[in-house]
């Protein structure tokens, strides 16, 4: 028995990449030209954690590129501005798929989605969409997975991003969303 399970194993962890496949990303990565949203810098949503606050951060792109920042500490966050200004931000991304992504602006719409890390298998896509309140902020309330065109696994979210003007933002160039 033990032989079959160790025979069954190695067989998986050899298919692996062909039985556990990332997710492709849903929403057609356009080029941004509008006036919706400013894009001169990058964008953050503040939260509480204990007795300090976070900031999840995105950046966006002409090219209808995301890049999330992830969520960073209040007390670092001029630490990782530095990183963001002198490259080595980017460096430690660029080859990471799930801080990449893209995103739609539609009117007063928004959508964000990108690949997320998920325990022990693929990388699973998620689309975070709200409303554009202003070229500086927007209102994500909802967070989904869209699959064969159908949401699912659909949360409520209540997320303001604010905008803060910023340069140079990291290079917006990776193999996963070309």
């Amino acid at each position: 028995m033990i032989k079959i399970v160790f025979i069954l194993s190695l067989l998986l962890m050899s298919c692996g990449k062909s039985l556990l496949k990332h997710d492709k990303l849903s929403l057609e990565k356009k080029d941004y030209f509008g006036d919706e949203l400013r894009i001169d810098g990058y964008y953050y949503y503040k939260y509480p954690v204990n007795e300090s606050f976070r900031y999840v951060i995105y950046f966006f792109y002409n090219n209808g590129v995301a890049l999330h920042a992830g969520a960073i500490k209040e007390e670092d966050i001029l630490i990782k501005e530095e990183k963001f200004k002198n490259g080595t931000f980017y460096l430690n991304v660029e080859n990471t798929k799930y801080f990449w992504g893209v995103f739609v602006v539609n009117n007063q719409n928004i959508k964000i989605e990108r690949w997320y890390p998920s325990s022990g298998g693929p990388l699973r896509t998620y689309i975070r969409e709200g409303t554009i309140l202003n070229d500086t902020t927007f209102h994500i309330t909802q967070f989904y997975r869209n699959q064969n065109g159908e949401k699912t696994a659909i949360e409520s979210l209540d997320e303001v991003y604010h905008f803060k003007k910023f340069s140079p933002k990291p290079d917006s160039t990776n193999k996963y969303t070309d």
